[in-house]
C-alpha cells in the first residue's frame, strides 16, 4: 500500500505552482492581461486540478497490494 508523504506532496504542488508560473508567463507574452491576473487564473485551474487527481489517486489506491508510481 501505498503511504502519504508530506514533503513529496509539497515537492508536487510546488512544481504544479511553477509550471502554473510559467503558463501564466507565456499568457502574458501573448498580451492575454497582466501578470498578476494570469497567475491567480493559472493557479486557480492548476492546483484545485492537481489535488483532485492526487486525492483521487491516493483514495483508489489505498487498498491494493501494487502501488502506483510515485512520480
Amino acid at each position: 500500500m501505498q503511504h502519504f508523504s508530506l514533503r513529496q506532496s509539497i515537492r508536487h504542488g510546488l512544481v504544479i505552482a511553477a509550471f502554473c508560473a510559467a503558463i501564466a508567463g507565456i499568457q502574458l507574452a501573448y498580451g492575454r492581461g497582466p501578470w498578476d491576473v494570469q497567475l491567480v487564473y493559472s493557479l486557480a485551474i492548476g492546483l484545485p486540478s492537481w489535488l483532485l487527481i492526487d486525492i483521487g489517486r491516493l483514495w483508489l489506491s489505498r487498498h491494493s497490494p501494487i502501488p502506483w508510481p510515485l512520480g
